[in-house]
């Protein structure tokens, strides 16, 4: 996918951007940045992406991401849903200054470790961090300032890995062309041969250039992309058919998208509705 660099603008009043998202859906944007982010799903659903990984994101979904780690959310326009999101960007020189504030900064040097792979956490366990963002709206500068130590802080001993490896690599712009060309075809039937044809290239080369950007084959890729919709779709329609979610996302064959689903997701596409469930009671 092509990598575009973002350049982040903030307040002459404040050493990190605030920034508010409010929209019917989020376009997809492969990009990266030399700030960190935490961003915190204030109420939507779609598909978010951080370096190999590609996962369902829902309500108070909340993640950190380290300088230059390449990211994007993408959330098509569905009736009567807003994406919402607050998104704090800040300097590495802030946070590593906090990281070196004494035997204090020892935590914060724990954290900055652990996220070189992204951060995600649940709403349980980011609850005290979405109330500091929450916050920071109506607040002061200075007093923002502290609400931003105060969620990293509590981010310091909490959330999951979201990828491994090192995805600072310059990314080739056929494979921008080809995942969008799948992104704009998901729920139809689309082969390998025809994606190689959309960006020019022999299916055998194509199918070397896919795996050397993105560590996957094409087919493993549009597969995480529909079982992601599909979680997003088990989660918003909890009494729509599982067969018709299975072929409204691409796949041909229930069995075959029940086998998928277990094997990227741990569990059955109805035991992954019914944990939905019982964690939204």
């Amino acid at each position: 996918m092509k990598l575009v660099r973002e350049l982040v603008s903030r307040g002459r009043d404040t050493s990190f951007a605030l920034r508010h998202r409010d929209q019917p859906h989020f376009a997809f944007s492969w990009h990266h940045h030399a700030e960190w982010e935490l961003t915190w799903i204030r109420a939507g659903s779609g598909t978010r992406f951080v370096g190999d990984a590609i996962s369902p994101y829902h309500d108070h979904d909340l993640v950190l991401l380290p300088p230059d780690l390449p990211h994007g959310y993408w959330a098509p326009a569905t009736p009567h849903q807003t994406q919402r999101a607050v998104i704090v960007q800040f300097k590495p020189e802030l946070f590593e200054h906090w990281c070196q504030a004494g035997p204090e900064g020892a935590a914060l040097q724990r954290l900055a470790q652990r996220a070189a792979g992204g951060l995600s956490l649940t709403a349980a366990d980011g609850g005290s961090v979405c109330q500091a963002l929450a916050a920071m709206e109506q607040s002061s500068p200075l007093a923002r300032l502290g609400l931003l130590l105060q969620a990293l802080a509590a981010l310091a001993d909490s959330g999951e890995a979201i990828c491994q490896g090192d995805w600072r690599r310059p990314a080739d712009p056929r494979i921008d062309r080809a995942c969008r060309y799948v992104l704009d075809h998901l729920e139809l039937t689309v082969t390998a041969g025809e994606v190689a044809a959309v960006v020019g290239m022999r299916p055998d080369s194509f199918a070397r250039l896919f795996r050397h950007h993105t560590g996957r084959s094409l087919t493993a890729y549009i597969h995480e992309l529909r079982i992601a919709r599909a979680c997003d779709r088990l989660r918003t329609e909890p009494k729509g058919s599982i067969a018709d979610i299975a072929f409204g996302v691409g796949f041909g064959n229930l069995a075959h998208f029940n086998r998928l689903f277990k094997r990227l997701r741990g569990c059955t596409p109805k035991e992954w509705r019914r944990e939905l469930q019982r964690a939204s009671q």
